[in-house]
């Protein structure tokens, strides 16, 4: 099934070159809701429900943003450090608020600047289901993203908020050593 599925987008992916594919999981939290953010200890388990995106670069910094599912209509905009939000709730912010935290991690490690690209993405996680549906179209479309960087510094985190108000937010980042200390001294009555 996943075979046939990356062919599919891969075909409808416009422009020519190489291309990027990214899988991103649906996700249960066994502990609960809310704690990953808040320096507690979670138990996330990947379920069968995926998010696959196919990406190809372009020598612009335009993005042309695709969804197999009809009720997600294409979207374009220009990557910059500051994207204006699309309305709420549509599914071009999750995109937007992944390339706004590429671009300033270029900025901030001074690799250059992040090109635009044409994506193709098929999510078969359902919506509003407390499956992490929106964390896996972020997580895959970070993931996808044609970087100016090696390949060697593709395993960058966009696990932050967008740097200014939005309604997309992008799944928590791989815990670091200081969260991973906090968990295992448990939940703190201080805060």
């Amino acid at each position: 099934m996943l075979p046939s599925r990356a062919a599919a987008l891969l075909d409808a992916l416009p422009g020519r070159g190489a291309a990027l594919l990214a899988r991103a999981p649906g996700r249960v939290n066994l502990i609960g809701e809310h704690t990953d953010y808040n320096g507690l200890p979670v138990l996330p388990i990947a379920i069968d429900r995926d998010v696959l995106v196919a990406a190809r670069r372009r020598d612009d910094d335009h993005v042309d943003l695709s969804n197999t599912d009809a009720a997600f209509p294409p979207r374009q905009y220009a990557v910059a450090a500051a994207i204006p939000p699309s309305p709420a709730g549509d599914w071009a912010n999750y995109a937007k608020a992944a390339a706004e935290a590429l671009v300033a991690e270029l900025g901030r490690r001074g690799l250059g600047a992040l090109p635009g690209g044409a994506f193709r993405v098929d999510g078969r996680v359902p919506l509003a289901a407390g499956l992490s549906s929106s964390a896996s179209c972020g997580r895959s479309i970070a993931s996808s993203t044609p970087r100016a960087a090696p390949p060697r510094r593709r395993g960058w985190s966009c696990g932050r908020p967008p740097p200014r108000p939005s309604n997309a937010w992008l799944p928590s980042a791989p815990r670091t050593r200081r969260a991973r200390a906090r968990s295992r001294r448990g939940p703190r009555p201080d805060r």
